[in-house]
């Protein structure tokens, strides 16, 4: 094609392709959600200064 499109990139062979699955969503909101208070806190300081 004139225009390069098979020069995007398509998919891959590495594992790495398409969409995360949900599992790993959940995860990481896990993870983040003990810091949500703390990372408030930091976030009102910031626009009162």
């Amino acid at each position: 094609m004139a225009d390069g499109r098979r020069n995007h990139g398509g998919h891959s062979t590495a594992g790495y392709t398409g969409r995360k699955p949900k599992e790993d969503k959940k995860l990481i909101a896990e993870k983040l959600s003990p810091l949500q208070d703390d990372a408030i806190k930091a976030l009102k300081i910031g626009i009162s200064e």
